[in-house]
C-alpha cells in the first residue's frame, strides 16, 4: 500500500528543515573560522588622486582610503606626477586602516621612498595591530639612479589579533623630508590548522 501523501509531506518537510539547520550551521561554522572570507587583499595608493572623507583630505587609493593628503607634493615623485610628503613635525602619513583580522595573515608592505637630504634608513613602513604587534621596515630591497628606493619587507598578523584592526602607515624617524609613492599592502588570509 502506497504512503499517505499527507505523511508524505510531512516527513519531507521535516527532512528540509533538518538539512537547512544544517547548512546553516556549517554556513555560521564557516564563517566564524573565517573560511568565507577572501583569501587575498590587495590595497595599492600612489598619492594621485585625492578626495574628502568626513570633511578630511584623503588620498583615494585600490582597495581603500589613506591619511596625509594635505601633504601631498607634486614636486617629486616615483611614478605619476605625486607623492606624499612626510616631514619631522608631522612624522605620519598614507595610513591605512584594515578591520577585521583573523589572526591568520601574512601582510606584504611595499612603498617607494626617497630622501634627499640625512638618513636615507629614516624612511619606514610599518604594520601595527595597537597593543599586540609593532613592526617596522626601512631596508631598501631595489635603489634607482635616481634616488628612489623600494622598501619590501613580510609580516605576519599575531594569533591573537582576531577582530583587531590593522593599521599600516608610513613613517619618517629622522629630521628631514622624506618622500613616499606607491605603497602597495597585500594580505593574505591562510586557514586556520
Amino acid at each position: 500500500m502506497p504512503p499517505e501523501p499527507a505523511h508524505f509531506r510531512r516527513v519531507a518537510r521535516e527532512f528540509a528543515l533538518a538539512m537547512a539547520f544544517w547548512l546553516a550551521l556549517l554556513l555560521f561554522g564557516a564563517a566564524w573560522l573565517g573560511l568565507l572570507q577572501p583569501r587575498r587583499l590587495s590595497f595599492w595608493c600612489g598619492a594621485e588622486e585625492v578626495v574628502l572623507h568626513h570633511t578630511e583630505p584623503v588620498f583615494k587609493g585600490r582597495g581603500g582610503l589613506f591619511s596625509g593628503a594635505s601633504r601631498q607634493t607634486a614636486g617629486v615623485a616615483f611614478e605619476g606626477s605625486h607623492s606624499l610628503a612626510v616631514l619631522p613635525d608631522n612624522p605620519y602619513g598614507f595610513e591605512l586602516k584594515i578591520p577585521g583580522l583573523t589572526g591568520t595573515e601574512l601582510l606584504e608592505l611595499e612603498v617607494w621612498r626617497l630622501v634627499e637630504e640625512g638618513d636615507p634608513a629614516s624612511g619606514h613602513i610599518v604594520a601595527e595591530v595597537p597593543g599586540l604587534m609593532w613592526q617596522s621596515c626601512n631596508e631598501a630591497v631595489e635603489i634607482r639612479d635616481n634616488g628612489w628606493q623600494r622598501l619590501y619587507c613580510t609580516v605576519e598578523a599575531p594569533a591573537n589579533s582576531r577582530n583587531k584592526q590593522l593599521k599600516v602607515y608610513c613613517w619618517n624617524a629622522g629630521g628631514r623630508p622624506v618622500y613616499f609613492d606607491n605603497m602597495r599592502v597585500v594580505l593574505r588570509r591562510r586557514f586556520p590548522l
